[in-house]
């Protein structure tokens, strides 16, 4: 329907929603990481009395500084370094949004916390809308595999990249000259063994994809992985018991809410594991952005040294779900 209504929509990054994650977490850190910051240190001035320095002019330099990255550079780790910088730069801008609501300039106005939560949660779901409301086209397919086969001109294709390339070739449909003349370049370039993947992020990354492909095949990755989530969910959820008394505020009721619904998700992710784990792992990561959305801006002011903490362990745990997922639909595309 949205093809119909906004026919000329530009081409999109089917990576795009990864990267968005990117912006939004950083973002998230970067706010969190500045109240902690400025609690600590008991909000000092940079400056003196005529002459004050606001932590959102560097967030307008970080955000300059994701567009100069996008400018001038091509690869796709230009593309997610440009993401972080965006949203630590997003961050350190709306942080100071209570100043710009107020007549007194007051950093510290209470509802700003849920104005700015609202912000984020409008953002997220845009971010799925843009991803979600049409079906990929055969020109964005295209366009996507080209991404892939840039990684040849720097001698950096894999074979995995070379797998995706020709994937993304497939769905783009073989009944034009320019898809079939680029199958056929595919097929000829080049591909190194994952692991020998040239570049030290890229390495890193290979070595880490290798030892999981060897790790997934023992019996006892799943479980563990498996605990160790649930012990961090249970340990999350037993903040509940502080909120043991009544009546609740409106902050305490948001943040028993936000804690539900995050081990909701859990149990739903539980009930997929016998069917997929790649549903398992998708429920626990929105279970995971729940908490970092919702249940994190409720705890940091009622105890900001231990959701600073929190925040840190739900953003690891967030990248190796995101890894996880990638694995997943890799094995899947490699499966015959």
């Amino acid at each position: 329907m949205l093809n119909k209504t906004l026919p000329h929509l530009p081409l999109r990054n089917l990576d795009g929603e990864r990267l968005f994650d990117y912006f939004l977490i950083s973002g998230i850190s970067s706010i969190l990481t500045i109240r902690l910051f400025l609690y600590l240190t008991g909000y000092p001035q940079l400056g003196n009395g005529s002459f004050h320095v606001d932590h959102m002019l560097w967030g307008g330099f970080f955000m300059l500084s994701a567009l100069v990255v996008s400018f001038f550079f091509l690869t796709r780790s230009a593309r997610a370094t440009s993401a972080v910088l965006g949203g630590l730069g997003f961050g350190m801008f709306i942080d100071e949004l209570g100043k710009l609501v107020t007549r007194d300039d007051n950093y510290l106005y209470q509802p700003v916390i849920a104005l700015i939560y609202s912000i984020f949660v409008l953002l997220y779901l845009f971010s799925r809308i843009i991803e979600k409301q049409r079906k990929v086209t055969q020109k964005e397919y295209l366009i996507n595999s080209l991404e892939t086969i840039k990684e040849a001109v720097e001698d950096k294709m894999n074979v995995e990249d070379k797998t995706e390339a020709l994937r993304l070739l497939k769905k783009a449909g073989l009944g034009n000259q320019l898809s079939q003349s680029l199958v056929e370049l595919v097929k000829q370039l080049p591909a190194k063994p994952v692991i020998s993947t040239s570049g030290h992020l890229n390495k890193i990354e290979s070595i880490v994809q290798f030892y999981y492909q060897r790790l997934s095949q023992t019996g006892w990755f799943l479980p563990s992985f498996l605990v160790l989530f649930l012990v961090k969910s249970l340990l999350s959820s037993s903040t509940l018991l502080i909120f043991i008394h009544s009546p609740l505020t409106f902050l305490e009721f948001a943040e028993i809410f936000s804690i539900g619904l995050s081990g909701l998700l859990v149990l739903i992710g539980l009930w997929k594991l016998p069917h997929s784990h790649l549903g398992t792992y998708r429920f626990f990561k929105y279970s995971i952005l729940t908490s970092i959305f919702l249940t994190q801006f409720f705890s940091f002011y009622r105890n900001q040294l231990s959701a600073l903490s929190e925040l840190f362990i739900n953003i690891v745990f967030f990248l190796a779900l995101n890894f996880l997922i990638d694995q997943e639909i890799l094995s899947r595309k490699r499966a015959p």
